[in-house]
């Protein structure tokens, strides 16, 4: 079975590490795989086994000419890579590339698949009848969560599944066993809004009047970087905290802090979150819909607090570096996802519904 993944992109981030362990899987068991990537970037390796496709079209535009070109580039040059790969199956897992395919899809040369990867109740009503539209014109549907599955028309929830993100960072497994914790709060994620850091910021602004010799690191870019640095500089913890950038094996320098912490406003399934977890390093989440009430049970493998409450993350943080015993509960309990959502049963369920869908089962 030929298998093509379309991305925009192989940055960092958890649609681009998904079809990384995903890609290696495939390509490991079996099946003929490529990648076809928009622009150059990257972030992740890809397996030696797998056919990186890149089309090299900058994903930045200089206005309204540039953009429209680009835009048919892409059409063409998608058309041609897919023409010459001759996939049996499609996984696009970013619903905003399905229109560059549609064409292809209704000639019927291949089954696509596709996937939702944020939280649905963040789009607005234009964006929630365009998903609908392509979810419609796909032949398949992977949810992170049931929860996410009943935001959708039955019609489309129907022909979908519920398969959760695996554990899929190798590094996770590299990790050295912690002996003695480093008096340091991690977090991992783009520099969005959607991360809300500016409660984590606040909440360890709170936290440093308890635990003055802790500090904190930020790993991860974005476009909120100079107004966090901005708000750091206010509160007066500059020399507290750092940005540390977006760095591959940020999962190590997590795994021997005191404390993760994941201050988002919304996700689908928090990867960075999952990873913290299966390192056991002690886990604070806001209970921000969906995925992090999926992750932790509040009290047994972590902690979760309200969304946006810098009050209740700065005392969720502060138990977990003053209870000694509970941190030790939490890390035990919490390296279970390892099992529950590896690698192998996660792609395994994914492999075995593009099979069910490609043959027509």
């Amino acid at each position: 079975m030929k298998i093509t993944f379309l991305v925009a992109n192989l940055a960092c981030g958890g649609v681009e590490r998904t079809v990384s362990y995903l890609s290696k899987y495939f390509a490991e068991h079996g099946c003929d795989t490529s990648i076809v990537c928009i622009s150059d970037e990257q972030f992740y390796d890809i397996d030696k086994k797998v056919q990186l496709v890149k089309l090299n079209i900058p994903s930045q535009c200089s206005g309204f000419f540039d953009r429209y070109e680009k835009i048919v580039l892409r059409f063409l040059r998608i058309h041609r890579a897919l023409k010459h790969l001759n996939p049996d199956c499609v996984i696009c897992l970013d619903a905003e590339l399905l229109r560059f395919i549609r064409v292809q899809r209704s000639l019927g040369r291949f089954k696509l698949i596709t996937s939702e990867r944020t939280n649905p109740l963040m789009n607005s009503d234009k964006q929630r009848m365009a998903k609908f539209k392509s979810y419609r014109n796909s032949d398949g549907v992977i949810f992170q969560t049931k929860r996410a599955q009943k935001c959708f028309p039955r019609d489309i929830a129907e022909k979908g599944i519920v398969i959760p993100n695996a554990v899929g960072n190798e590094m996770v497994f590299r990790a050295p066993k912690t002996i003695v914790r480093r008096k340091v709060i991690t977090a991992v994620g783009r520099l969005t809004e959607q991360k809300d850091y500016p409660t984590l910021l606040r909440a360890f602004a709170l936290f440093l009047e308890r635990h003055s010799d802790y500090t904190l690191e930020i790993y991860g870019d974005g476009a909120l970087k100079s107004e966090l640095r901005e708000l750091i500089l206010k509160l007066h913890i500059e020399t507290e905290v750092e940005l540390k950038g977006a760095v591959k094996d940020a999962v190590l320098y997590v795994s021997s802090s005191s404390c993760y912490v994941m201050s988002s406003l919304y996700e689908g399934m928090p990867n960075a979150l999952m990873e913290a977890l299966a390192v056991g390093t002690p886990c604070v989440s806001t209970d921000c819909p969906f995925g992090p009430y999926e992750l932790i049970k509040n009290g047994e493998n972590g902690l979760l607090v309200p969304v946006g409450d810098a009050v209740a993350l700065c005392d969720a943080m502060c138990r977990m570096v003053e209870d000694v015993r509970f941190a030790e509960r939490c890390s035990e309990n919490a390296k279970k996802i390892l099992s529950e959502q590896s690698i192998e049963e996660v792609s395994r369920k994914y492999l075995d519904y593009i099979t069910g869908i490609t043959e027509g089962n």
